[in-house]
């Protein structure tokens, strides 16, 4: 195969996976904000301004089950990682974080039991944000600094974070 013809297939590859990304499913309704207070209580700090303005922000997939095993790896809070993903693309990302503030904003109110199954680790300067989302339960935790904050979300923009895990390969949580 001679150079003109790899780039050829180069560019067709990428292409070809370009066009897959700008097809997949996204949300067909505008995003809401949550309320003032809302914010506060759930992000410490000022864990909002690191999760806005990440320089990495992972999208994981976890297993709700909680692992009480002292020795256990690969760990999100107290739940298995199943899998995650570098979100590079600014606009996913901003979708990302526009679909949990409208989590937040029209969620009706939360369950007890919290049995995450995605979450979101960003990273800026040093700096972690863990998100642990739980759809099922309609509750959110934010880890910052050693400090903890908590909301509530709806299960509406839960298959926007589904298919962001798919796009990316990462196998989705059991239901």
């Amino acid at each position: 195969m001679n150079k003109f013809a790899g780039l050829t297939c180069a560019a067709a590859a990428v292409g070809a996976t370009y066009l897959i990304w700008s097809q997949a499913p996204r949300p067909q309704r505008s995003f809401k904000m949550p309320d003032a207070t809302a914010l506060v209580k759930a992000f410490p700090g000022n864990s909002r301004d690191i999760l806005e303005h990440s320089q990495q922000f992972f999208l994981i997939s976890v297993n709700p089950q909680m692992v009480f095993d002292p020795d256990a790896q690969d760990l999100f809070h107290g739940f298995h990682v199943i899998g995650k993903t570098l979100v590079t693309d600014p606009v996913a990302r901003a979708g990302l974080i526009a679909a949990l503030y409208d989590s937040m904003a029209t969620s009706q109110g939360a369950a007890a039991c919290f049995n995450p199954r995605h979450g979101i680790r960003a990273m800026r300067n040093g700096r972690v944000v863990d998100i642990a989302i739980c759809f099922h339960c309609g509750q959110i935790q934010v880890y910052a600094d050693g400090k903890q904050g908590s909301g509530d979300a709806a299960k509406a923009t839960q298959p926007y974070f589904d298919a962001a895990l798919q796009r990316a390969g990462v196998p989705l949580a059991p239901s």
